[in-house]
Parts: structure tokens; sequence; C-alpha cells
């Protein structure tokens, strides 16, 4: 669980560096460079697999 929150946590990070770049840049999204961002970080399938493990660990929030 920890993995792959410290994994997601990266991923996050990268993800939302990017976002910030396009809206200051008024660019589109290329969602081909989004993945080569993330898959610095990790590879995706490991990114999807960190997140399929913590969805299975982390209870669903009631409210």
């Amino acid at each position: 669980m920890e993995k792959a929150s410290r994994m997601l946590a990266r991923a996050a990070k990268v993800l939302f560096e990017e976002l910030e770049l396009v809206e200051e840049h008024g660019t589109d999204v290329d969602v081909a460079a989004l993945w080569a961002a993330l898959e610095e970080v990790a590879p995706r399938a490991a990114v999807m697999t960190a997140a399929a493990t913590v969805v299975a660990l982390v209870p669903e929030d009631e409210g």
C-alpha cells in the first residue's frame, strides 16, 4: 500500500505540473506527451496496478 501510494503521489505530481503548463500556455492537452511524462515516474502498467491496489485496500468514503 505504501509503495503504491508513493508511486501514485509521484504520478499525480507530474500530472498536475503538466496540466498547469498546458493551462499557462493556453494549449491543448497532448495525451502522448502526458503519458510520456508520467512514464518517467513509472511504466503505465505499474501506475495502473498501483491505482488498483489503493482502490482495493482503501475503503469507500461514506460521506
